[in-house]
């Protein structure tokens, strides 16, 4: 199945000030912005392709091997903030990689991401990973300060399954015993692959990611709106300038 979704990146609110073609357009419900934004990406095009990401202020210990598991956390969040279309957790396992559950078809791979805030986190899905991020991932899905610091990822920085050694201590993926870990305030190359790890047991957060989102076109005001609205301004006007009758 596609996880590609058309998705307005900014809300926008009808206020009524008088008669004119853009009140009647509140009046008659034009197609309002999605619940998924409290964002604000006015520099994209219509047209681009780009993702979310954000971190959860729940949190969880690292036992489940599963990814659904942590898929299912990260999506209950994001739509409890009013967020629309497929997240995913950023999490290794030993049978599932990052790269692979973060996957959308088509591929999203080159989407630019950014915090549900509007600010951008990295080019692409290989700056991710790799540790390229323009600003770190500290920002929760309802748009607050995500203070928690410690984030389950269980990956490397090619997006796989980490199994890194430090001393007597390697660092696995979700599900092990001892599992590598992220870091929200941190950013850089310390995001995703921190070089730290915790025991399982431990409770941290998680990184959400959104599937594929498109920046819509305008909505058009059909003909028969403006005609309205032209007429009803009219109508507005004639009435300022007929006289007033005294008793």
């Amino acid at each position: 199945m596609s996880n590609r979704a058309w998705h307005y990146p900014v809300s926008f609110g009808c206020r009524v000030t008088g008669v004119s073609v853009f009140a009647l357009a509140c009046l008659v419900a034009l197609p309002a912005a999605s619940d998924a934004a409290p964002i604000s990406l006015s520099d994209l095009t219509p047209g681009t392709h780009y993702r979310l990401i954000f971190e959860t202020k729940s949190t969880t210990d690292a036992t489940s091997a599963s990814v659904s598991t942590y898929n299912s956390i990260v999506q209950t969040e994001a739509s409890a903030a009013g967020l629309g279309t497929n997240w995913s957790a950023i999490v290794s396992t030993n049978t599932v990689n990052a790269i692979t559950n973060i996957a959308c078809t088509p591929s999203c791979s080159s989407d630019p991401i950014f915090l549900v805030t509007g600010s951008e986190v990295a080019t692409s899905t290989t700056d991710l990973f790799s540790g390229a991020l323009l600003t770190a991932i500290n920002v929760a899905a309802d748009g607050s300060a995500a203070t928690n610091g410690y984030v389950w990822t269980g990956t490397n920085s090619s997006g796989t399954e980490s199994s890194f050694t430090s001393g007597t201590t390697t660092y696995y993926g979700l599900g092990n015993s001892t599992v590598e870990l992220g870091g929200s305030p941190l950013g850089g190359s310390f995001a995703i692959d921190s070089g730290y790890s915790f025991p399982a047991t431990t409770l941290a957060s998680l990184f959400g990611i959104s599937g594929d989102l498109v920046v819509p076109a305008p909505e058009p005001i059909s003909a028969s709106l403006l005609a309205i609205g032209a007429f009803a301004t009219g109508v507005a006007r004639r009435r300022r300038r007929m006289p007033s009758t005294g008793v």
